[in-house]
C-alpha cells in the first residue's frame, strides 16, 4: 500500500511496515524499519545519508504522538491538525483542510506564528462562546450563587448527554448542532472535553471563593484566555521558550484583557496579580485543557493576597 501510494504522488523514498507471511497467511510478525524502535527516524538517517545532507535541513510533518522523536531530530517540526501530544513538542502547529496550508510556514519558518490557522467562522463562534462566560459573574448577582451553580451543572449534564449520543451516531438537537459547529475537526474524533473544563472552572471558582474574587477568576478565564488563543493566532511571533505553541504576544494580550475584566470586579493590583497567574497557568504545556485551573487559580491568588493586605 505504501509503494503504491508513493508511486501515485511520486515520492523519491517510502517505508512502510512489512509484514511476514506464510502460506498466503500473515503470521503477525513485522519487519523494516518502521517496524523497529524509532524507526522513523532510522528511515530520516537513512534518507539524509543517501542525500547527503544532515537530519537539521529536515522538515517533518505529522500528527500524532509516535512521532515525537521524529520532531526532535529534525530541523523544522509542523504538526498538522496534531493531537495534543504532538502539538507540545511542534515547533508550528498548523490547522487546515488541506495539507497544501503548510506551504507558509515552509516558505517563512522563521516568522511563523507558533499555531497557524485561518480565522474562520469557527474559531469567531468559540470566540464568542468564550466571551460569553463573563455573563455568569451578573447572573449570579441576579439570581444568587447557589441557584447559578445548579443552573451550570445540569447544563453540564444535558451537554455530556449529548455527546454521548454524538458518539454513538445519534444527536441532541441544538447542542449537537452547535458543537458539531464549533469544535475543530480533530475534537470531534472523541468526547469534546474543553466545554466541560470551562463550566468545571466557573462552576469551583464560584463554590469556593467569595462573589467578587470568584467573579475575577471567571472574568480572567473569559476575557483572558480568549483574547491570548486569537491574538497569538492572529500576530504571535515570538514563542515562548517553554511551550512553542504559545506566543509572547497572545499572553501579554490576554494579560491586559484579565486585568480589565477582573477590574469589574475586584480592585486594580489584585486584578492583576490574578490575571497573572491565570495567564502563566494558561501559557504553560499541560497535558489537558487550562480552562478549569485558569479560573480557579486566578481566583485563589486573588483571595489569598487580599487576605494579606
Amino acid at each position: 500500500m505504501v509503494r503504491s501510494l508513493a508511486s501515485k504522488v511520486g515520492a523519491e523514498y517510502a517505508y512502510g511496515v512489512e509484514l511476514e507471511i506464510e502460506n498466503k497467511h500473515a503470521t503477525g510478525e513485522i519487519s523494516g524499519l518502521i517496524g523497529l524502535r524509532d524507526g522513523k527516524v532510522l528511515a530520516l538517517d537513512e534518507i539524509c545519508r543517501l542525500e547527503a545532507i544532515s537530519p537539521e535541513e529536515c522538515v517533518a510533518i505529522a500528527d500524532d504522538r509516535s512521532n515525537q522523536s521524529l520532531f526532535q531530530r529534525c530541523g523544522l517540526s509542523i504538526g498538522f491538525n496534531p493531537d495534543r501530544e504532538i502539538s507540545r513538542c511542534a515547533d508550528i502547529v498548523v490547522e487546515a483542510e488541506e495539507l497544501s496550508g503548510i506551504l507558509p510556514a515552509l516558505q517563512t519558518p522563521s516568522i511563523m506564528s507558533p499555531e497557524i490557522r485561518p480565522f474562520t467562522l469557527h474559531d469567531f463562534s468559540r470566540l464568542l462562546f468564550h466571551i460569553s462566560g463573563l455573563w455568569v459573574p451578573y447572573l449570579g448577582l441576579l439570581l444568587g450563587v447557589r441557584p447559578l451553580l445548579f443552573l451550570i451543572g445540569l447544563t453540564t449534564v444535558v451537554y455530556g448527554a449529548s455527546e454521548f449520543l454524538r458518539l454513538e451516531g445519534s444527536l441532541l438537537p441544538i447542542i449537537t448542532d452547535i458543537t458539531t459547529f464549533a469544535a475543530r475537526r480533530k475534537e470531534l474524533r472523541q468526547f469534546v472535553l474543553a466545554p466541560v473544563y470551562f463550566a468545571f472552572g466557573i462552576f469551583l471558582a464560584l463554590l469556593f471563593f467569595p462573589n467578587s474574587y470568584g467573579f475575577a477568576g471567571i472574568a480572567v478565564l473569559t476575557l483572558g484566555d480568549s483574547t491570548a488563543s486569537f491574538f497569538g493566532g492572529w500576530m504571535g511571533r515570538t514563542r515562548l521558550p517553554y511551550n512553542r505553541l504559545k506566543s509572547v504576544e497572545g499572553t501579554l494580550a490576554g494579560f491586559i484583557m484579565g486585568i480589565l475584566g477582573g477590574a469589574l470586579f475586584i480592585n486594580l493590583y489584585l486584578a492583576a496579580i490574578g490575571s497573572f497567574v491565570g495567564m502563566l497557568i494558561e501559557s504553560l504545556p499541560m497535558p489537558f485543557d487550562d480552562n478549569a485551573l485558569v479560573p480557579i487559580s486566578a481566583a485563589a491568588v486573588m483571595y489569598l493576597v487580599g487576605l494579606l493586605l
